[in-house]
């Protein structure tokens, strides 16, 4: 893996043209951290992913239905 990438992954990578004196790389690029999730968040609205949770539940249906003799 090349440096480039390490850092990339990592989440470590700054471009060049990244000034730390004009505050954050989201403030340079206008961009909100949690960027799609928060597009809505001016009105208030804060998108939450719960995908563990809903795979949580499933697994917990799908067990206790197959107790029951339901289909599994």
């Amino acid at each position: 893996m090349s440096t480039l990438a390490a850092a990339r992954a990592d989440n470590f990578y700054f471009p060049p043209e990244w000034d730390p004196k004009k505050g954050s790389m989201n403030k340079q690029q206008g961009q909100h951290p949690l960027r799609e999730r928060a597009k809505k968040i001016d009105q208030g609205i804060l998108v939450i992913r719960q995908v563990g949770l809903i795979t949580i539940m499933q697994r917990i249906l799908t067990a206790l239905n197959c107790q029951e003799g339901l289909s599994c």
